[in-house]
């Protein structure tokens, strides 16, 4: 029996040029930013979309308005001559406070959406504008809006009604990885801290880009919920080491790694293909600058090119060709990735570090930043650098397993690789976990 899946129709594609103004009837809760539907399962399925991550927001936030209350109970005397405003407000206007929250930064995420900002916080924050701009002072004082974030993660994660697993490895610190519907693994020491050390911490704890792997993993656990734990804990650790990307900043660990190709490499490459598109040098759709990057890193991957390594500033280039179980293993871990990356817009805004001007938000108050996403009909750099990024890696591992299946190499596994990236084996009902099937090959071969 065939799985009824909903996808993109090829023949509405359109392709923007890189930074521009979609159409001026977009809607945020419908409409993508490069003016197509991402080319994966269920990502039409907008209703579904918006029901999963407003859930998700709501626990979010609602801790979030507790970590507040928390920090204005707990403010030292002599207290500040506002904190009974402060307190008052919070208590009559939770929404308001939401609204400035959202538009904090923590870490590099914004975590307003453009569907937040133009349905629910712009008619608010223009009502309310003093107020607003007196929850926003306060909220950036003292790393407020990060305390408060922090405590609100922390109880999500141990009071938030999930099934909590804590495997031994392959958990980042303070990550929260996301296996299906209100199902995830943390380490277990991250999260046995104090409440008391969790709102003084004025630093950001987490990435907020975990939640956009739990809407995916939500969505379909099959399909986007991580298996480091059944399937990719079984792999030998040189495998392991392609994901886990050690050395990569120096350039001596795996040339294949995840790591190196994706914050090194890719980054690099798009820096340059995004200044040479602003200069006016060269054109580039957001489909052009994806097949740019996706070309040279397959040529890089095979043998043919050396490419600049970011951190490093040298030339790398591979001592042999990437070999089929090794592509395998790394386009496993793009259809986690990437999928997070592309609901990314739905759940909130990426920008840049602080003092990177290419984050046109970072200058902005919190209203300011409301209205500029209430209005935005444009992909921000950040957003698009992220997206593309990963696009551009899936489409090279798609065109290395070509070139591979062309030349009569591994042909069955390229040929489930191929499948696994265009989601063939899900459309006939048969998903295909390329970990699991690593691992059964090797213990085939070694038997």
């Amino acid at each position: 029996m065939l799985v009824q899946i909903q996808m993109n129709d090829p023949s509405e594609a359109r392709d923007f040029t890189l930074f521009a103004d979609v159409p001026g009837d977009f809607n945020p809760d419908v409409d993508w930013l490069d003016g197509n539907s991402p080319a994966h399962p269920f990502f039409d399925n907008h209703s579904r979309i918006q029901r999963i991550i407003g859930s998700i927001k709501n626990n979010l936030f609602h801790n979030t308005i507790l970590g507040c209350q928390a920090i204005l109970d707990t403010l030292p005397q002599p207290r500040p001559q506002n904190v009974a405003t402060l307190r008052q407000s919070l208590i009559e206007k939770p929404e308001l406070w939401r609204a400035i929250l959202s538009a904090q930064k923590y870490g590099v995420v914004y975590l307003v959406s453009r569907s937040d900002a133009r349905q629910y916080f712009w008619p608010l924050v223009q009502e309310n504008a003093a107020e607003a701009d007196e929850i926003d002072a306060y909220l950036r004082g003292d790393a407020t809006a990060v305390r408060a974030i922090n405590y609100a993660v922390y109880q999500l994660v141990t009071k938030g009604g999930f099934k909590v697993d804590n495997p031994t490895s392959f958990v980042p610190p303070n990550a929260i990885s996301c296996i299906g519907k209100r199902h995830i693994a943390v380490r277990k020491g991250d999260f046995e801290k104090s409440i008391e050390e969790v709102l003084k911490n004025p630093n950001p704890l987490y990435d907020l880009h975990d939640f956009a792997h739990l809407t995916m993993a939500t969505m379909s656990s099959e399909l986007f919920g991580n298996k480091y734990f059944s399937d990719f804990v079984k792999l030998d650790p040189s495998l392991t080491a392609l994901i886990r990307s050690p050395g990569m900043r120096t350039g001596r660990g795996p040339k294949v790694s995840d790591g190196i190709l994706f914050s090194e490499f890719l980054t690099e490459l798009f820096t340059h293909e995004a200044e040479e598109a602003t200069k006016k040098q060269k054109h580039h759709t957001y489909g052009s600058i994806t097949e740019t990057m996706a070309s040279r890193l397959a040529d890089y991957l095979i043998g043919r090119r050396a490419l600049q390594h970011s951190s490093t500033r040298k030339m790398i280039e591979v001592d042999k060709p990437i070999t089929p179980t090794q592509l395998a293993v790394l386009a496993q871990n793009k259809a986690y990735e990437l999928t997070a990356s592309e609901i990314e817009q739905r759940f909130f805004t990426r920008g840049g570090f602080d003092d990177d001007e290419r984050d046109l938000l970072v200058a902005m108050t919190a209203r300011q930043r409301i209205e500029s996403l209430a209005t935005s009909r444009r992909w921000l750099y950040f957003e698009v650098r992220n997206t593309t990024k990963h696009r551009a890696q899936k489409e090279a591992y798609r065109l290395v397993a070509m070139h591979y299946l062309e030349r009569g190499v591994e042909v069955d596994l390229c040929k489930k690789i191929l499948e696994n990236i265009t989601y063939e084996d899900w459309q006939r009902g048969e998903r295909l976990n390329l970990w699991s099937l690593v691992v059964q090959s090797h213990n085939i071969t070694t038997k």
